[in-house]
């Protein structure tokens, strides 16, 4: 299969008397199609390409962009290798990765739904199985920052999948895409939104490792019991199955696990969330509370 991943940037080498050279170089800073060897990845020899911007048969213009040469692979210890990065994360302790099919199948820790959450005095959402999550959580956030380094990740994402005990105990499978994504993506937004509003509020199992961007500093809640952070969208969503569409918002809350997240901050929230009608302003919100320090990071 031809490689589809867009990089960011790449390494420009240019012939000087005293010998090669190198610069770092994004798309957009290349004028002239550099001759074959001159452009390398970063971290490691593999040669790249650069694709002229275009337009497609729809009209769509398509940027200039960096991409590894057909049969091309990363040396074994370059950070932009995905097979390695998953290979190490296979290795670790806690993690379930299984490697089937041409893919990577990321295994949630169990969580029959006897045992999901239970109550404490104060009323807070408590997981059962903290230092298996606490693994998981960090396997996802080094692959959410591996994803980050490109401008188009489709084709790694397209060789993951989540594997998690949906309300009935059975085993489920998402796409990665769907587990982890940006709030600003507006597709996988309505789906996830689909999926946690399918199930009853006493049986939601909706797993999810959502990007958020701070918008604010962490608000006081009215009782003064915790903080939230909330990110507002575009997007409108119809309560449950009724047939009015509300303005969809998504919201952390924790006692004191955003005390390190600010204004412009990017950060990556696990967590299952929760839906209800905000009366004061008749939006939806999907609501993610944070009791521990593995399920925040900021990116």
């Amino acid at each position: 299969m031809a490689p589809t991943a867009k990089y960011q940037r790449a390494r420009l080498w240019e012939d000087f008397p005293t010998g090669r050279r190198s610069i770092e170089v994004r798309p957009g800073d290349i004028v002239d199609r550099p001759k074959r060897g001159d452009l390398t990845c970063l971290h490691c020899p593999v040669l790249l390409t650069w694709v002229i911007a275009s337009v497609n048969q729809k009209g769509t213009e398509i940027p200039a962009h960096l991409r590894l040469f057909r049969r091309a692979a990363h040396a074994d210890n370059c950070p932009l290798n995905f097979r390695t990065l998953m290979d190490g994360l296979r290795a670790k302790k806690d993690v379930e990765i299984d490697a089937r099919e041409k893919k990577y199948f990321l295994r949630l820790p169990g969580e029959p739904i006897e045992q999901a959450v239970q109550r404490t005095k104060d009323t807070t959402r408590k997981r059962t199985n903290a230092p298996s999550w606490a693994s998981t959580f960090a396997s996802a956030v080094r692959i959410a920052k591996f994803m980050h380094q490109f401008d188009d990740d489709q084709e790694f994402a397209n060789q993951l999948r989540i594997e998690y005990r949906n309300a009935k105990g059975d085993l489920d499978v998402m796409f990665w895409r769907d587990f982890c994504f940006d709030v600003g993506n507006e597709t996988a937004l309505r789906r996830y939104y689909r999926r946690l509003s399918s199930a009853s509020y006493q049986t939601q199992i909706s797993p999810v490792a959502m990007i958020l961007l701070a918008e604010h500093e962490p608000f006081e809640t009215a009782n003064g019991a915790k903080h939230r952070l909330t990110t507002y969208t575009d997007v409108k969503v119809p309560l449950r199955s009724r047939d009015d569409e509300h303005e969809l918002v998504v919201t952390a809350y924790s006692e004191d696990r955003l005390a390190k997240i600010h204004t412009g901050d990017r950060f990556l929230v696990l967590a299952h969330g929760k839906d209800w009608l905000r009366n004061y302003d008749d939006r939806v919100e999907i609501r993610f509370d944070v009791d521990h320090a593995w399920q925040i990071a900021k990116l």
